[in-house]
């Protein structure tokens, strides 16, 4: 220190600054103080909630853990944090899924077999053939089975159990059919250069739906030189309607195929007769003399999905607008209809336009 022009001055020499550590630990027990107040205003607890329902809710009393030997015990509280604890979660028993309601299980009518009370009282030569035929199925052997069956339908025996034979020979018929099966009557036909669907179902005198089926083909221009098909070597199916019972039976080549149940329109519209199968329309519209035609699929349009227009042969007479067609009422197949003309349910119609090939032959007796 020094007497300057201005007054005392200090000068730059070292020295240790004892005025400035003064303050600075006079600054120390303040900050404490000030720790001390702030921890113990945080602690204080806050005051209880009222309920709606005046009932004064307490606020929970944590349990004070004793210090264990060997820790250390916190310094001015820190560490000492109240939690607030967690809400206990209800116990609750686990609630088991909804189930939908069970619906009665609808069995459908037994068919006859050699173990049903029905078979039971047959012959023993008929029981004999019908587990023989169980058995070829069992192996697999379609044809076998089928060839029994028919054996079996034409015979006197089988006039008991018509229905069940009919029904086991339809199916076995449309597994060889629609399957990759040999049958009677069909061939196999290997694609040559130049050859179309349209082209294969004319040369074997069969439709183009029946050769796309039957082969698995969602698309024609796929198929390749050399690829072998399941075609139908010029069929010879027949459909014979009859009125009085209000079925139909399609026959191939003689031998029974199936029997579809039809509902017959008014006798006047459904002349007994010889006729062939002369057009095809899908989704076709419905009109009658005087009044106005009705779309597809609209009301009013008893016509169904398909419809089979059918023409007169030999010294049957003419029937304008006469065919087969489905409908969309399956309650009125088997019986008697007030209009329409013979109607068959829309899988069984779709099923035989893709089967029989124009020209068909169709019988309507009585």
């Amino acid at each position: 220190m020094q007497r300057g022009k201005f007054g005392i001055e200090f000068d730059d020499g070292e020295g240790f600054p004892f005025r400035k550590m003064v303050w600075l630990f006079a600054l120390i027990p303040a900050a404490v103080v000030l720790i001390l107040i702030f921890r113990s205003c945080s602690n204080e607890p806050s005051p209880p909630k009222i309920a709606s329902t005046g009932i004064v809710e307490q606020p929970p009393v944590s349990p004070v853990q004793p210090t264990k030997r060997g820790e250390r015990a916190p310094f001015f509280g820190f560490g000492n944090e109240r939690k607030t604890p967690e809400p206990a979660r209800p116990v609750s028993a686990p609630v088991e899924p909804s189930k939908p309601p069970t619906a009665p299980l609808v069995r459908p009518d037994p068919l006859p077999t050699p173990t049903d009370d029905t078979a039971k009282k047959m012959p023993d030569a008929v029981q004999k053939k019908l587990a023989e035929i169980t058995s070829a199925e069992q192996q697999n052997d379609f044809l076998a089975a089928r060839s029994m069956l028919l054996v079996l339908h034409k015979s006197p025996e089988g006039k008991s159990i018509q229905e069940f034979l009919e029904r086991k020979l339809a199916k076995l018929n449309e597994a060889l059919l629609f399957g990759d099966r040999p049958m009677p009557g069909k061939t196999v036909h290997k694609i040559q250069a130049g050859d179309l669907i349209g082209k294969i179902s004319r040369q074997y005198n069969t439709t183009q739906e029946f050769v796309l089926k039957a082969n698995k083909i969602d698309n024609p221009g796929t198929l390749r030189i050399g690829k072998e098909l399941w075609v139908l070597n010029k069929p010879n199916f027949c459909l014979t309607v009859y009125k009085k019972a209000c079925t139909a039976v399609l026959t191939l080549n003689g031998e029974f195929f199936k029997r579809y149940p039809v509902g017959i329109g008014p006798s006047q519209d459904v002349p007994v007769g010889t006729y062939a199968l002369s057009s095809r329309k899908k989704h076709p519209s419905y009109s009658r003399p005087g009044q106005r035609t009705i779309p597809y699929n609209m009301q009013g349009n008893i016509l169904g999905t398909v419809w089979l227009g059918l023409s007169p042969t030999r010294d049957t007479p003419v029937v304008k607008g006469f065919g087969l067609h489905g409908t969309w009422v399956n309650a009125s197949l088997g019986q008697n209809c007030k209009d329409g003309r013979v109607r068959f349910s829309n899988s069984d119609i779709e099923q035989l336009e893709l089967l029989l090939p124009l020209g068909t032959r169709v019988n309507v007796v009585e």
